[in-house]
Parts: structure tokens; sequence; C-alpha cells
């Protein structure tokens, strides 16, 4: 509080300001000025690797996506149809499953200085999908001729029809869990979805624990969750997430929706172009001490990703006044709704979440299901507990440098390799020094 009191006084004396009046206007013209230098500089880094000036977006979400469709010189056709739009809106879209599992877990390992000889050995290891959106957006994504199957094309639909040519699918089909596979797929239930969640639904030790932290009322912390269960459900999603469902011995039938649509890799190119410079620019950031650009940098091509989600029903047209003259011209038009004095559930598409679950599978059939217990996983990331009963944690994790980005361990370290640095769909490893992992 001192040393604030000491600030305002040198400036009021330094400035020979005659008043408080006076200090407040020349902090606000010292700020104005100050912002609009930053701003000018900002657009003078876009221009440089971008070519876009950010004079034309309101967001940089905005500026992001125009950024990408000024270099690609792509085009696309926006889904007009309100049928369409409700769909997908209200079934095929939802959030990243999170999810702990396994409240603590506890590594015995020779290598962390903690081995019990007289309990058995393990490892934990943290893992991160390196540029999970921008790998995505590798793919194809969808580009036009919207349309549902008729009735008679959706009785000869075959699930699995090549999705990767030159036309691909959202269905909604039927899943159902047999039973011999509830113990495997527990820990993480394919096919989260949007449903509400009760009181009644939890144990009753949870139903014991929510009481004591939150007393008698409940009502807030309940609602419509993201849920991972093996309950049978009906489920809207991409093809290529049916037909991995299917592979992993899941029960699909009763297609009685699919949308049809035709796609095409028109994002590759700007990702190819630009994930390398603008992984290049944050680190530059980061070494730099810049925390807001390299969150900047970081965030360009996913909010690309975000974009390609939006849905213009949300969209509102709206000005920004300046004078009161011009809002009062705006308060008198028959359309005008609101206004807001400035200054005073969902998620991604499932195929962007496969990678997720397939990684998931390899570690338990590299380490074997019996060896592996999951700590906690969210979107991007999975933190597993793993016995290791033949000391061949790191053999086994070497066997598996093809999905591995090893590149974060130290250069001395067995397994380091920067062949896979920050490659886009490989899987970091955060640490293998995690003596124990609490999640809640």
């Amino acid at each position: 509080m001192k040393d604030s009191e000491t600030i305002i006084s040198l400036k009021f004396n330094g400035m020979r300001c005659l008043d408080t009046r006076t200090l407040l206007d020349q902090d606000l013209y010292d700020l104005v000025l100050l912002t609009a230098d930053i701003f000018l500089d900002f657009n003078k880094m876009a221009m440089k690797h971008f070519k876009l000036s950010v004079f034309h977006s309101y967001s940089l979400s905005g500026y992001s996506f125009d950024a990408c469709f000024f270099d690609t010189k792509a085009s696309y056709q926006y889904i007009k149809d309100p049928e369409i739009i409700t769909y997908l809106k209200n079934n095929a879209i939802r959030g990243g499953p999170t999810e702990s599992v396994t409240r603590k877990v506890i590594a015995n390992s020779e290598r962390l200085n903690n081995f019990n000889p007289f309990k058995p050995r393990s490892n934990i290891l943290i893992i991160d999908e390196n540029s999970q959106y921008p790998s995505k957006m590798k793919s194809k994504v969808a580009v036009g001729s919207y349309s549902f199957l008729s009735p008679d094309d959706l009785s000869k639909f075959d699930l699995m029809t090549d999705c990767n040519g030159e036309w691909n699918y959202i269905v909604t089909v039927q899943i159902s869990h047999p039973e011999n596979l509830h113990v495997l797929q527990s820990p993480m239930p394919p096919c989260p979805y949007q449903r509400e969640l009760k009181y009644a639904d939890l144990s009753t030790t949870q139903q014991l624990y929510s009481t004591g932290l939150n007393g008698e009322d409940q009502a807030s912390l309940f609602g419509k969750k993201l849920v991972a269960d093996l309950y049978d459900k009906t489920y809207t999603c991409c093809l290529e997430a049916v037909q991995y469902f299917l592979e992993s011995g899941l029960r699909v039938a009763n297609l009685s929706k699919c949308l049809k649509f035709r796609q095409a890799a028109i994002l590759e190119p700007f990702v190819t172009s630009y994930l390398n410079k603008l992984s290049e620019l944050r680190k530059k950031a980061v070494l730099e001490g810049d925390e807001i650009g390299s969150l900047l940098f970081k965030g360009i091509i996913n909010r690309v990703f975000g974009v390609c989600l939006s849905s213009a029903e949300d969209y509102v047209d709206f000005e920004v006044c300046v004078t009161s003259g011009d809002m009062i011209k705006l308060l008198s038009k028959h359309t005008f709704e609101d206004f807001t004095i400035l200054n005073g559930l969902e998620g991604t598409l499932d195929r962007a979440k496969l990678s997720l679950y397939k990684m998931w599978d390899l570690i338990r059939s590299e380490f074997g299901i019996e060896n592996t217990k999951l700590s906690f996983y969210d979107t991007d990331c999975l933190c597993v507990h793993i016995m290791d009963p033949k000391n061949q944690f790191y053999k086994i994790l070497s066997r598996m440098e093809e999905h591995l980005d090893l590149s974060s361990l130290p250069n001395w370290h067995p397994l380091y390799s920067d062949r896979n640095a920050s490659v886009g769909g490989k899987w970091k490893i955060v640490t293998l020094d995690a003596i124990s992992v609490i999640s809640l």
C-alpha cells in the first residue's frame, strides 16, 4: 500500500499535476498511447507472419480463421439447413473426456530411490499428446454437399464404409457394451455423452462425502454433465469412431440417421506451413519470458479448430459506439435488442478424441492389462500406474518409440530421442520421475 502511495505521489509531483483529475487524465492519456503502441506492434507481427492485418477482425479466433483461409485460398460451404444444424448441435458435438480414475498411485522403483523390495516394482507414466487439434486438422474435413440419407439408402448403408475418400458420414446408432467387456473398459469407457446426473446416481460413499462437503443443497452440483459409462445408449458420432467402437468389441445396431458430406484436406496446407513456425515462435517467447506471446502462438491453430465448430445460430449483429449520439441512433432502430457497456457443453468432435482411446489401448497391449492402472485422463493427457515385475519398463517404452515424443527427457537419458520432437499426434513423455500422483 505504501509503495502504491509513493508511486502516485511521485507521478503527481513529477507531472506537476494541479489536482487528482489532472493526474487521472494523464494516466488515461498514457494508457491509451501505450495500448495503441502495443496494438500497432501486434499488427506488425501479424503482417510479418500471416500477411494479414488484425484490423479486419473482432477477435483472435476470427483473425486465426481468416488467416488460415487467406493463406490456403480454400473454400467450403456453410451448413444452412436448420434440421442439420439442430441435429449436429444437439447430438454430435460434446466436450473432451476428463476423469480421475484412481485417487492415489505410488511408484516403487530403483530409479526413484524409494524402492521397497518387499513391494511390487512399478512406475508412473505421464504422457501428453503433441498438438492434438492441429494434427487432426491435417485430416480431411467437411466442405459441403450436406444431406441426410434416405430411408432406402439408410437400410443399405455399411458401417465399415471407407471414410477416408471423398465422402464421410456422421451417424446415429444404438451402442451397447457387452458384459464381458465391462471390467476391461471401466477405467476409460468409450462413448462419453451428455447425461442428466442426479444425487441418486452417486454411490452411498459418494453421497456421504457430497453431503458432508456441500450440505443438504445438492441441486447446484448436478444437471447435464459429460459422462463416460457402460450403459446402452443412442449415440451420434463420426463414422470413424463407430468403426473404432466395433473393433473394440462394442455392439452397434439400429442405424437411425446418417448425414453424408463431402470432405477434403483444406486445412492441411495451413497447418503444415505454420505449425513448425508457431512452435518456434512459442519456444522463443517462452525463453524470453513472454507468457502472453507463448499463449498466443499456441492458440492460433487451436482457434481455427474451434471456429470450425461454431454455429451461426448464436451470432449477433453488433456495432461499437464511442459517443452517446451514436448509441441513441441505434436505440431508436426497430432491430435493436440489447446493449453492453464495454470495459465497465462444448468441445470437439469424436475424431480428435479417438487418439486418447487408441493410446490407452496401446499402453495396455504393450505392458499388459493386468499391469496397468489408470490414474487420470484429460482430453489429450494420460497418467498410468504401471506394474513392472520383470523390470522392462524402459525396454517396452523404447519399443513404443514410434508413438512417443522422447525429446523432453534429459539428453543423457537412455531413452532420449529428438526424432518426434513436437511432432503433432505423437505423445510426449511429461515425466518419468513421478513418485506419487493424487488426482481429484
